[in-house]
């Protein structure tokens, strides 16, 4: 019986984690189709304010505005995306 539970219990975890894999796909691909301009509005950051909390100049910014973000050259992505993510405010305490 108790091996019974443990199988079941195993498959459930085994559904839930691809039911995961596969929303947090179709997120993140959608995500990847927009432009870095529309994602940067979405989070109400001007080019100035992503430049600032990057580190970069407003230059650098505005030349991938209107590029989408999984045509971004990687070094700039993997800096990029977790800001229009939203990632960083998930860590602020009061919200």
């Amino acid at each position: 019986m108790r091996q019974n539970f443990q199988n079941t219990y195993e498959k459930v975890l085994l559904i839930a984690y691809i039911i995961i894999m596969e929303v947090s796909m179709f997120f993140f691909g959608s995500f990847c189709k927009k432009t870095v301009k529309e994602l940067r509005k979405n989070r109400g950051l001007t080019a100035r304010e992503l430049a600032q909390r990057l580190k970069l100049d407003t230059v650098e910014i505005m030349k991938i505005d209107e590029m989408r973000l999984r045509d971004v050259p990687e070094p700039m992505q993997s800096l990029i995306t977790p800001i229009l993510r939203g990632d960083d405010t998930d860590r602020i305490p009061w919200l």
